[in-house]
């Protein structure tokens, strides 16, 4: 972004300088002949050409910004809610798994809550593409909070069809230590993205919160 504005400042004030330099001439050395007007001529209106190519490439560029910051809000003001509501459920998951990894953790019971964590976090590569222009590398993030509740989803699943053979016990404390892990990762990058969505977003639709600032579900 840095290196944008500075391009951009640079194509403005190169054309401005040389215009100065141009007129300071004229000044000094007026033409004093047809040729001389020619030449003259010639050069402003090459002058000129230039400075219209210049504020053309500059209103695209503007222009495709705009267009690109307006898919990202679109498709931020989409993911928002999912993502308030995804780090609420992520967050109660990974305290039950802590507080039941001190004992025998009865995992099969999180079926319903992580299934319907990975509803909210089913968004596809393309659906976040848009948010690829945000900083804090939005997109990656979201990407990785997907992945991570899938990761756990797949640890819980397979552990909570075993919980029968009691030999298995420790293998299911450690899935239920891992996975609140991993999860509190996707809560995590979920928050990152969801605090620069917030950002870019109308103030009507910014994160809904109850008094104590604690995110509330949809």
């Amino acid at each position: 972004m840095k290196m944008h504005k500075t391009l951009i400042g640079t194509a403005l004030v190169a054309p401005a300088f040389f215009c100065g330099y141009v007129a300071s001439g004229f000044v000094h050395n007026p033409p004093v002949s047809s040729a001389d007007l020619a030449a003259w001529t010639a050069a402003v209106g090459a002058l000129a050409a230039f400075a219209g190519t210049l504020w053309i490439a500059t209103n695209q560029n503007r222009q495709k910004r705009h267009e690109e910051l307006q898919r990202a809000i679109l498709t931020g003001a989409g993911l928002h809610p999912r993502l308030v509501d995804a780090g609420i459920v992520a967050r109660e998951i990974a305290d039950k798994l802590d507080i039941e990894a001190n004992g025998g953790p009865q995992l099969a019971q999180y079926g319903f809550r992580v299934a319907k964590l990975v509803e909210l976090c089913s968004w596809t590569r393309e659906e976040i593409l848009p948010l690829a222009v945000l900083p804090r590398d939005v997109a990656y993030h979201l990407e990785f909070a997907r992945t991570r509740v899938l990761f756990a989803a797949t640890l819980l699943k397979r552990e909570g069809m075993n919980e029968s053979n009691v030999a298995g016990l420790p293998s299911r404390r450690m899935t239920a230590e891992f996975s609140s892990v991993t999860l509190r990762e996707a809560d995590a990058a979920m928050r990152l993205a969801r605090d620069e969505c917030a950002k870019i977003l109308p103030p009507r639709i910014e994160a809904r919160s109850d008094s104590t600032g604690v995110d509330q579900p949809a």
